[in-house]
């Protein structure tokens, strides 16, 4: 669920918003969705190294591909950094329209989304330091002194409210409301209370 699912729902979603917005030549609408898009990617290859990235999400294009090829991960961070530096450049020039109200997040204002896109790009490259410091300072460069900066105070968070209206509920608490059989693992509660960790009440 965890691999598979982001592919058929958000990413494949963000990418009709992606093509939509560029076909109609409105960085307000794909820029946004490049940043997020991107989230959802770092995660995937965060978490499990090598996935498809530069042929997915093809299936019902006209190149058709329906087994992508799995990316190395150091390509599909290259190509991360890439859309999320394009998203924060075209930002710059957004147009007359907006998201407005259509967008849950940041109501549609670009230099929220840049100043999202360029912290993204910085964590992206200070995930590299270790195994490629040259290519992580010079992204991280990048991303610092990218079209309008980067998030700077808890007031620059990307932040999803659910208004919980019975149509629109926070997914993790609908699953919380009617099970019981979430638990924390022995292994990891003996070692909070070894150390005394507040949070374990």
């Amino acid at each position: 669920g965890y691999f598979n699912t982001p592919y058929t729902s958000e990413l494949e979603d963000l990418q009709k918003v992606i093509a939509q917005g560029t076909d109609d030549e409105r960085p307000d609408v794909y820029g946004p969705a490049l940043a997020m898009q991107a989230l959802f990617f770092q995660y995937l290859t965060d978490t499990w190294g090598d996935v498809p990235y530069s042929q997915a999400l093809k299936g019902d294009t006209e190149e058709r591909v329906l087994q992508p090829a799995y990316d190395p991960q150091k390509d599909i961070y290259a190509g991360l950094m890439a859309s999320l530096t394009k998203a924060a450049t075209d930002l710059a020039s957004p147009g007359a329209q907006t998201l407005g109200s259509a967008d849950p997040i940041y109501a549609g204002s670009p230099a929220a989304w840049q100043r999202f896109a360029n912290t993204l790009h910085a964590r992206l490259a200070l995930r590299l330091i270790n195994v490629d410091p040259a290519t992580a300072a010079a992204e991280l460069q990048k991303a610092l002194t990218g079209p309008g900066g980067v998030l700077r105070s808890n007031a620059d968070n990307a932040v999803l409210r659910w208004p919980g209206d019975g149509a629109f509920d926070n997914s993790w608490a609908v699953n919380f409301k009617t099970r019981d059989d979430h638990r924390l693992s022995r292994t990891l509660l003996d070692i909070m209370l070894a150390s005394n960790d507040p949070r374990v009440p």
